[in-house]
């Protein structure tokens, strides 16, 4: 409700110069009745505590000046400064008048006499505009040169004062509502000059669309035709390039298909890559064995060596043991033959020492033969000795040799398994690569139906865009036929 009351008493809001004088006329009026009904109610409090003739004005200035300063401070929260101060200046007339009617019913015409034209004064100065000062100053005039003479008699009654200020608040509110509808013409004047511009100006902006829409409509024509031109030449464009794709698919086809016979061929690759790379593996195992059983060899000769030297050394001591024994026997004989000329000698005493020397003698041979024959066993053993180690030599040689070229058999062995390896992993690759080659032609193949398909649709577009063309060309000359007949107009 108070908000309601606020929102159309508060005067900063938009309406017209009527409606404002309405909320000005409403403010006075709610607020002279809210301090008269406030004055009967709290009357009716008081006047047994005060004596009448000082409970009537005390309970209406006091209990108006609270409403009134609430009234007010309700607009302040509002931010509306000057709407509260109307208010005031209102409510502080309407005071002012009351306690000039209380006062001159109680015999006092002086007081009423110069109360009456303030508050008429009041009425003016807070609702009229600087085009009214002369109709404010004539009624100020006026109101003195009626109410001055009274203050020198008494007055009958209360009926001659209230005419009085009646008549001044009329005069008042009529002053205002000639400011107001003088208002109210001048800014219907002003509105309608400005709406008279405001039409000119259309008017004019009217007639510079016109001419823009003339040469737009031509520019639009000419456009047009260009449009319906290339329109044509798209839809042939197109049509060609529908017959140039439907060739590069069936082309594109034929490479997938190529493209599927070289992905199996290199899987075929693969696979052999793969069984040479086995096989070599053990090749190159059986390699390594070998190198393994020819470096066994050559150590085991390199010791059969070393122990023919070795024999051969033994049967050179056995040798010179036997050159020895031979020494030994010749001197055995030798004695053996002095023994028996010396027993031929002795006679008959030394016949059993010439049977010893004869034994001797015989042992000594023997020995000697047997010598003889050792030596010849030994030389014989010396010769295949040498034999022997000149054979281990030959097979040491021999087997270095096969050692090395074993070696370099394996060596040629592990680059061959290395050559193997990237042959595989390169086929690995190419059937990789051609499997992708494959999948790219088949993605190739299915866009090129899409473009196919794409471009047939664009040829169907290209042709309908030709007749729209034709269709715009045709309305651009009509929009231009219209502009030339509203410019003519105009």
């Amino acid at each position: 409700m108070t908000s309601s009351v606020l929102d159309i008493l508060d005067p900063s809001e938009n309406g017209s110069n009527s409606d404002t004088l309405i909320r000005y006329i409403l403010i006075g009026t709610i607020t002279a009745g809210v301090a008269i009904l406030l004055a009967l109610v709290m009357g009716l409090l008081i006047t047994n505590v005060f004596s009448r003739d000082m409970a009537l004005p005390f309970m209406v200035m006091a209990i108006a000046a609270i409403s009134i300063s609430l009234l007010a401070f309700q607009f302040l929260r509002r931010n509306n400064l000057i709407a509260a101060m109307r208010i005031y200046s209102y409510s502080m007339v309407f005071i002012l008048t009351i306690a000039a009617l209380y006062y001159g019913g109680a015999g006092s015409p002086l007081l009423v006499a110069y109360l009456a034209p303030i508050s008429i004064m009041g009425l003016l100065a807070t609702d009229m505009d600087n085009g009214a000062i002369s109709i404010w100053a004539a009624v100020c005039f006026f109101a003195l040169l009626v109410l001055q003479p009274t203050g020198l008699r008494p007055i009958s009654g209360e009926v001659v004062f209230v005419m009085l200020v009646v008549l001044g608040i009329t005069i008042g509110l009529l002053a205002s509502i000639t400011a107001s509808v003088r208002r109210s013409l001048k800014a219907a004047l002003e509105e309608s000059h400005a709406r008279a511009e405001k039409i000119m100006a259309d008017t004019e902006r009217m007639i510079e669309k016109g001419v823009q829409q003339m040469e737009l409509g031509s520019e639009l024509s000419a456009a047009a035709s260009e449009l319906q031109a290339t329109s044509q030449q798209q839809a042939s464009g197109a049509a060609e390039q529908a017959s140039a794709v439907s060739q590069v698919s069936t082309t594109v086809e034929e490479l997938g298909a190529t493209a599927r016979q070289i992905a199996q061929t290199a899987e075929h690759v693969a696979q052999a890559a793969q069984q040479t790379l086995e096989h070599l593996s053990s090749g190159q195992t059986a390699v390594d064995e070998t190198i393994q059983s020819m470096e066994r060899i050559r150590v085991r000769m390199q010791d059969i060596s070393v122990r023919v030297l070795g024999l051969g050394e033994r049967s050179q001591q056995i040798g010179e043991i036997i050159d020895l024994i031979d020494d030994i026997s010749d001197e055995t004989h030798l004695l053996a033959l002095n023994a028996a000329i010396e027993a031929a000698g002795a006679g008959e005493h030394g016949r059993r020492f010439s049977v010893v020397a004869a034994e001797v003698k015989n042992l000594a041979n023997r020995t000697l033969q047997a010598a003889k024959e050792v030596k010849d066993v030994i030389a014989e053993i010396r010769q295949a000795t040498n034999s022997a180690v000149l054979a281990a030599e030959e097979g040491g040689k021999e087997v270095a040799i096969g050692s090395e070229l074993t070696y370099r058999a394996g060596q040629v062995m592990d680059t061959i398994l290395m050559m193997a390896e990237r042959t595989a992993q390169s086929a690995a690759e190419i059937g990789m690569a051609t499997a992708q080659q494959q999948s790219a032609s088949e993605q190739v193949v299915e866009a090129m139906r899409e473009i196919a398909e794409v471009a047939r649709q664009t040829a169907s577009g290209a042709r309908q865009m030709a007749e729209s063309s034709a269709m715009l060309a045709a309305i651009a000359d009509r929009l231009l036929g219209v502009a030339q007949g509203q410019q003519y107009e105009h």
